[in-house]
């Protein structure tokens, strides 16, 4: 036997034979904890047997042959199931060497696309982000220069290590754009290239890009198949969905994206969001997007991040405090 010791079989038939004798409990307690002793050295459940056996045969008296017969029964079944178990202790630390490389992933992928949330000097900005995994499938990114301020934000269409390569690779992209690529349609025709020749077939992203000019109070946007975001009009207290259409990135390699425009006057927000806020379970169903409006009108008069944050928590309490897909909410409210 590759794991036992003669004195772990020999402390296991003194207390075996002492409880037969004596019937004190003590020796069961002792056997309780040299069966802990036993699962840590790897003994398997064939070996058990086989010590109980061997135990057995220490006692002076006689054993009935049934017994010895239906110990040799019981080895026969526990070569099987210790075949299995042993099985099962390695996918359980393959599992587990999995799971800590998942989690250092995570860190290493939320440092990577890390961003700056904007100044107050134009814009509140407030951003509510929760994964459903150690891994997020969504990837949302600022930039801001004297003139505007930029924000995107995507949702690969997968999940796990891929996907968060995938986003990696989407931030690399943007930051290496070429000179020549200037308008929010332009970036997106220039991504959907990357994305079409660096990813697999069966992987596709969404995407919404938005510039809002800090001189002319206009915001421009654009999308690649992403989810249809808001815009609450302060003035007329309403709101108005950002459609914009347009195809997935990755899915052909020459694709022609159209802009939209929104003036945003103080009080005006934009709520940019992942299908993991509007598809938010209530019951049998996903939420009405006008049962969205109103909670996000709920908060209006809150800070962005502070709308983000409320959200959040209604949408997540609604559904019994499980995330079934990742969230990102993002509200872009003009204050000056």
């Amino acid at each position: 036997m590759k794991f036992v010791t003669f004195r772990f079989e020999k402390d296991y038939s003194k207390f075996l034979n002492g409880y037969i004798k004596e019937g004190d409990e003590k020796y069961l307690y002792n056997i309780n904890k040299w069966s802990k002793e036993a699962i840590s050295q790897g003994v398997s459940p064939e070996e058990i047997v086989g010590i109980h056996r061997t135990a057995l045969l220490t006692i002076p008296e006689k054993l009935p042959d049934i017994v010895l017969s239906s110990l040799e029964v019981l080895m026969t079944v526990m070569v099987n199931y210790g075949a299995d178990y042993r099985r099962n202790l390695i996918i359980k630390k393959q599992q587990e060497e999995l799971q800590k490389e998942i989690l250092k992933a995570g860190k290493i992928q939320k440092s990577l696309l890390q961003t700056e949330i904007p100044s107050k000097e134009h814009l509140d900005v407030g951003v509510c982000d929760k994964p459903a995994n150690q891994m997020s499938g969504d990837y949302y990114h600022f930039f801001e220069n004297e003139t505007a301020i930029t924000v995107s934000l995507a949702d690969v269409i997968g999940k796990g290590i891929p996907a968060a390569l995938a986003m990696s690779m989407l931030k690399y992209g943007m930051q290496n754009a070429p000179d020549d690529v200037v308008s929010v349609s332009g970036m997106l025709s220039y991504l959907n290239k990357v994305v079409e020749e660096n990813i697999s077939d069966n992987m596709f992203i969404t995407m919404f890009l938005g510039v809002y000019d800090k001189s002319n109070k206009v915001f421009t946007y654009s999308s690649a198949g992403h989810e249809i975001g808001f815009w609450y009009n302060a003035l007329d207290n309403e709101y108005q969905d950002l459609y914009a259409k347009g195809l997935m990135l990755g899915i052909q390699e020459e694709v022609t994206y159209h802009e939209y425009q929104r003036s945003l006057s103080i009080g005006d927000f934009i709520v940019v969001l992942s299908d993991g806020v509007t598809e938010t379970r209530i019951g049998d169903g996903f939420i009405e997007r006008e049962t969205l409006k109103e909670l996000i009108y709920s908060f209006h008069e809150l800070s962005a991040q502070d709308i983000a944050d409320n959200v959040y928590k209604k949408l997540v309490e609604l559904q019994n405090f499980k995330l079934y897909d990742d969230f990102t909410l993002i509200i872009i409210k003009r204050i000056a």
